[in-house]
């Protein structure tokens, strides 16, 4: 590409550039976020930091929640089965007895078995001879009678008919008045103070459930977490000290509830006992215990110096008993 053909190709793109610039600068019109001075940007940031921790840790709770359930529902289906298991094992006898009532009902209509045979003296019972035979045709006795007869029959099952529907439907009727009177009846306004039913005095107070007592426990805890990791910086200091006694105490009542290892893993692992003897480290132990009377006694038998002077004084009194005892021998 030879420059000095198309150099003015190249200034007519740089100044159309050019303008094109100053135009977008001129119509500008600068966003929500760029009006915010720097200081409201940095709260805006460390707000949106602080709720993505909070979601963070509601749906970590919300996963230990549900491996803790899904770990108790194991629990008590081993706990049935073993104990399902062990009153089978106690009473062997009722399977048995179930197994017999079922091959004594899976007999019947079984034609190999000669035991159905017996059922026929049921079957042909003895009848008695003056009821009327239900096997023959019903037909042949109302062709007995006369027109006029059946036409009368008929006529009085239609009258009973009609008189008992109009008893019965007043009695209905009444039923159901009763009971809507019955249902609309409001009792007269009380007087007495005894029946206002008095106000709580501390309505705030609602017993929570263990899921909801762990969850608002880890928050708190975490919540000192994030206060010592603030005040770790200042060094060793008495508000720390008490921050890990509040951690320590925190930890305590959680442990009953939840595993150690659950409850470090909302604090990255923190341990207020590791981190008291990091930051309070004990005073060095004195060198030796304080020995008693006994034990200082019991320092002069390594005194060869002790032991020379008893030996000592073992050969005067060796000495003082021969020379008595050759005294006392006669001549």
């Amino acid at each position: 590409m030879n420059l000095k053909d198309n150099a003015e190709l190249i200034r007519y793109y740089l100044r159309f550039l050019k303008l094109r610039r100053e135009e977008f600068i001129k119509n500008y019109q600068p966003s929500d976020w760029e009006l915010l001075s720097q200081e409201e940007q940095l709260q805006i940031a460390i707000a949106r930091i602080h709720r993505e921790q909070d979601d963070t840790l509601a749906a970590k709770i919300l996963i230990n929640e549900t491996i803790r359930d899904y770990r108790e529902y194991k629990r008590k289906q081993r706990l049935k089965m073993s104990t399902s298991a062990a009153s089978a094992s106690i009473n062997p006898n009722q399977l048995t007895e179930v197994q017999n009532d079922n091959a004594a009902t899976d007999n019947v209509g079984n034609p190999e078995d000669l035991s159905v045979d017996e059922l026929d003296d049921l079957l042909n019972y003895p009848r008695d001879l003056s009821l009327p035979d239900r096997s023959q045709p019903q037909h042949n006795r109302g062709a007995q009678l006369p027109i006029e007869e059946r036409v009368r029959q008929l006529s009085m099952l239609q009258i009973k008919k009609k008189t008992t529907e109009m008893t019965s439907s007043p009695i209905t009727i009444a039923s159901q008045n009763k009971t809507r009177d019955e249902a609309m009846d409001l009792d007269d306004p009380s007087t007495s103070s005894e029946d206002i039913p008095k106000r709580p005095n501390s309505p705030e107070i609602v017993a929570l459930s263990k899921k909801e007592k762990i969850r608002l426990l880890i928050k708190e805890h975490v919540a000192i977490w994030t206060r010592f990791e603030k005040e770790k910086s200042s060094g060793a200091t008495n508000e720390l000290r008490q921050i890990l006694h509040q951690a320590q105490d925190s930890q305590k009542v959680l442990q009953r509830m939840i595993t150690r290892e659950e409850l470090e893993g909302y604090v990255k692992g923190w341990n207020p006992w590791t981190a008291k003897k990091e930051l309070f480290p004990p005073p060095p132990k004195k060198e030796g215990k304080k020995r008693s009377s006994t034990s200082k006694k019991a320092q002069q038998y390594d005194d060869p110096r002790v032991w020379a002077d008893v030996f000592e004084i073992g050969q005067a009194w060796r000495a003082a008993y021969n020379q008595r005892s050759r005294k006392a021998l006669p001549h």
